[in-house]
Formats: structure tokens, sequence, C-alpha cells
């Protein structure tokens, strides 16, 4: 997360899975999650093996056009991986490019449930470490009677999504 855009006037709150550099952020845990491969059953099977996944056509999220949805994959190596066939801006724009075809996606399995409800997942073929995602906000923000409101509201949010681990 690039520390200029976090701390702009522009930018009040960030839900990420990266934190922010410097001691004048304050971030709250909202989630734990496991990554898993989504696909569309009917037509192929999800990688069962490293090398299936690293030869798979995938469809990647973008933000900002330089953060990736797959920078959360630790430890593996995404320098394995090939160019995305496709790039989306936003998760909700990924169902169309994997229903009736051969692309998969990797993103957080807590979407499951929501945005991503019509694919089918799949465990992937390698151990990764399960994603932290933060609600990061500005210190200056920090006592903001609106911005409290907000966090609360989030929180609550957070707090209310089944099937998932909350903190």
């Amino acid at each position: 997360i690039n520390p200029l855009r976090a701390r702009s006037s522009r930018c009040q709150m960030l839900i990420t899975p990266a934190l922010p550099e410097g001691k004048d952020f304050i971030a709250e845990e909202l989630l734990e999650s496991e990554m898993v491969c989504f696909y569309d059953a009917d037509y192929r099977d999800p990688p069962k093996t490293i090398k299936e996944y690293i030869d798979s056509q995938y469809v990647d999220v973008r933000f900002g056009g330089t953060e990736s949805s797959m920078m959360v994959l630790q430890p593996f190596d995404l320098k394995l991986l090939n160019t995305p066939s496709v790039t989306v801006s936003n998760f909700g724009a990924l169902p169309p490019f994997i229903k009736g075809g051969e692309l998969i996606t990797t993103q957080l399995g807590l979407i499951s449930d929501y945005t991503l409800q019509e694919l089918d997942s799949a465990p992937l073929p390698f151990p990764t470490d399960p994603v932290k995602l933060y609600m990061v906000w500005h210190q200056h923000d920090d006592e903001n009677p609106a911005h409290i409101w907000l966090r609360k509201k989030i929180k609550n949010a957070f707090n209310n999504l089944p099937s998932i681990t909350n903190h």
C-alpha cells in the first residue's frame, strides 16, 4: 500500500491485506480467510498440482493498476505464474469471465458465499498462509465522530458475516 496515497485527504480508510508503513496509521483486523481457487466445474476441474495451477489461465483483480489480489499468496512465488488472461477492477466482475469457460481465479474463500457464489471453489494445490484483512485509517481521523461511526458500521458488518473467522 502506498503510504502517500493512504495519507492523502482523499483516502480516509482502507480495507486491505497490506498494512501501510508508518506510525501514523491505525489498523484493526477485521477477518482472516484462506485463499481458494474459483472455477466453473461444468467446464474444467480445479488444478490439482502446482504445475496445473501455474499452467492455468487466470483472471486477476487489480487495484490502482499496481496492486493485485494475488499479492497475498504467501509464500507462493508469483513470478511462476503466466500473465493474467484478464484483469478486472473489482470482485463482482470475475464471474462473467469464469462462468462458461476454462479460466480460474484465486481469491479469499469467504467470498464464495457472496460475490463468487455462482462459481465452484477448491483448495489451492499448495499451502498458503491465511490472509488477514485490516481496516486502516490515518491517526488524524481517529477521534472524528463521523469516522468513528463509519468504523463501527464496518466492524458490525464484518462481524455479521457467516462462515468466516472474525476478530
